[in-house]
This record gives structure tokens, C-alpha cells and sequence, in this order.
């Protein structure tokens, strides 16, 4: 059975400092659930690019989990995708920063 979520998060920042926070994989442990104790690792150092390998260690129901992260689609600033390997399951994320216009409730 496949599994499929949609998260939005509103960000009070610059569009490209908020591509560059999230497309830097060894920052997710960051930004992710503190149960997870989410680690990675890059392989090369450098900027994130396409092709990027992250080796990552974590927690996945209160086991350890370790997976190499991929980035196999990335287009600064708007669009991020990477593939986990070696994940207990399948992940697929697609990363999206967009400006929005602010709406004034006035």
C-alpha cells in the first residue's frame, strides 16, 4: 500500500536562505522530530548539488536506521528531491520553496 502526505510550513524568510536550510540534508536532524536523533553525513564536502550522497543514521521505532540519502533533483530555489536507500521503507521526498504574497486580514 503506498503512503502519501502533503506538509506546509509558512516561513518568515528569504526564499533562497529557506532552500538553502532545507537542501542541506546534514541540517535535517534540525528541523526533524527529536525521537528520530536524525544524523547525516555528507560523503564529498561541499554545497548540496545533484548527485549529493549523505550516509544518515536515525531512529525509526525505536530502532537504529541508517540509509544513504541521495539528491536526484535540485533546482535553487524552488524545487529539492532526494532518494533514502537502505530506509526500512520506501521515501521519496519532493521538497518545494515558493513565495508567497502575505495576505493582510485588514
Amino acid at each position: 500500500m503506498a503512503y502519501s502526505a502533503d506538509y506546509a510550513v509558512d516561513v518568515n524568510a528569504p526564499q533562497a536562505k529557506v532552500f538553502d536550510y532545507v537542501a542541506d540534508v546534514s541540517r535535517h536532524g534540525e528541523w526533524g522530530s527529536a525521537d528520530d536523533h536524525m544524523k547525516a553525513t555528507a560523503d564529498k564536502p561541499g554545497p548540496p548539488a545533484m548527485g549529493s550522497r549523505y550516509k544518515a543514521e536515525g531512529m525509526l521505532n525505536g530502532k537504529l536506521n541508517n540509509s544513504t540519502v541521495t539528491i536526484t533533483a535540485l533546482d535553487a530555489p524552488r524545487r529539492l528531491a532526494f532518494r533514502r536507500r537502505g530506509f526500512k521503507f520506501r521515501v521519496s521526498p519532493r521538497v518545494r520553496v515558493q513565495r508567497r504574497q502575505r495576505r493582510d486580514s485588514r
